[in-house]
Formats: structure tokens, C-alpha cells, sequence
């Protein structure tokens, strides 16, 4: 199976505009999506290469467009153990891509939402990079090494996933650390600030979560 360096993933959930992934979109090497993720593609005239799950949020029209272009559509028995996002994952890494985007995500569903930001953690030995892109945050996981990008005074928190996150190190950041410790459900890391346009995060055990907003907080 032919390598892909990036994959970008469309699924269910709060997307970002599509101005402000667009440049990223062009750049996919290959574009999977997952239910209503093929709706927002049709919407924005983006070409998948795979539309997949068990389409009971899919339009049809959608589905007919798609599959009369080519597009490889697989579809599943809605009774099911596992999520269309998963599914859609589980084809991405067979790729052995170096950068997953997930474009979506998080949404009005608390416990869709919850646990996609655990099931990514568990693709991170499969990946290097899965990023996640929302309406108004990015969100990262950081294993070892992290470089956040963005405009000083956006808003970053930090949280421990598994176990405490420790030997941590941050520069750029207005509450700077050197070599301190993060325990798992601290609070922390909420609400950290760029002060410059790369923000370095440094540890040497546990997986962080690491939420950049995008737009202003409260």
C-alpha cells in the first residue's frame, strides 16, 4: 500500500471555515470522510477519496454525487462496536501517513466528543502528528516534543492525559516552566498564553493535550 504523508480526516462535529483550512486541504496527499463529514466536503466542493461509515447522517445526494465521481464509498451496518471516526482512523494509518488532520471532532455530542480526544491519544504510536482542527481551536498531542505556532496572546492549556507529565519545560509561554511536574486532572496548565509566535513545550514522560484558540476567550 502506497504511503501518504498527509491524510486529512472530515468527520461529524464543530468544523473550522473552510477559508481557514483550506490551504491545508489543497495540500493532503489524501482526503477521508466520515458520514456528515461528506457533507461539508460537498458543500465546499472538496473531492475525498474515501467516504465511509454507516451514512444515516449522510445526505443522499451527497452520497449519489460522490459515488458517481469515483469516490470509494464503504459502508457499514449502523449496529456496530466502533465509531465512523475510528473506522475512518483505522484506514488513515494503514497509509502510514506522517501527519493526520481530523477536521472536526468536537461537537454537541459530550461523549462523541470525549471520546475521540481519548481515542486520537491511542493512534499516537501509528502517527508522529495528529492534529485536530475545530471551530475556533486546534488541538495537539505532544509525547515528547511540541512546537505550538501562533500569535502572541492566544490562549493554550495544557492536559495531562495519562499519567503525570513530567521534567516539563515551556518557553514563549507568559507562565514559563523549567523542568517542572503537571499531574494528571491538575488544572494547571489552563489557560497559558503565547507571548511569542512559537510556543516550545518539552517533557519527558506522559501525553499532553495541548488546546491553541484560535479566536479571543473569555
Amino acid at each position: 500500500m502506497q504511503k501518504k504523508k498527509t491524510i486529512i480526516i472530515i468527520t461529524g462535529g464543530e468544523k473550522p471555515d473552510y477559508a481557514d483550512i483550506a490551504e491545508r486541504i489543497a495540500e493532503g496527499d489524501m482526503i477521508i470522510c466520515a458520514d456528515s463529514g461528506g457533507d461539508y466536503a460537498y458543500a465546499h466542493g472538496i473531492m475525498p477519496d474515501y467516504l465511509l461509515g454507516d451514512f444515516d447522517s449522510v445526505s443522499g445526494e451527497t452520497k449519489d454525487f460522490f459515488r458517481n465521481q469515483g469516490v470509494i464509498l464503504r459502508e457499514v451496518p449502523a449496529e456496530k462496536d466502533f465509531t465512523d471516526t475510528q473506522m475512518a482512523l483505522d484506514l488513515a494509518v494503514s497509509f502510514a501517513p506522517e501527519t493526520i488532520y481530523v477536521c472536526g471532532g468536537w461537537g454537541s455530542r459530550a461523549d462523541h466528543s470525549l471520546i475521540n480526544i481519548f481515542l486520537f491519544g491511542q493512534y499516537l504510536k501509528k502517527v508522529p502528528h495528529l492534529i485536530l482542527l475545530s471551530k475556533g481551536f486546534n488541538g495537539y498531542y505532544s509525547t515528547g516534543r511540541l512546537e505550538v505556532v501562533g500569535e502572541p496572546g492566544q490562549t493554550v492549556s495544557l492536559i495531562p492525559l495519562e499519567d503525570d507529565v513530567t521534567e516539563l519545560t515551556l518557553e514563549g509561554f507568559y507562565y514559563s516552566l523549567e523542568r517542572g511536574t503537571l499531574l494528571k486532572g491538575s488544572s494547571r496548565g489552563v489557560s497559558n498564553i503565547l507571548t511569542e509566535r512559537c510556543g516550545k513545550i518539552c517533557h519527558e514522560k506522559g501525553i499532553l493535550l495541548v488546546i491553541q484558540y484560535t479566536e479571543q476567550v473569555e
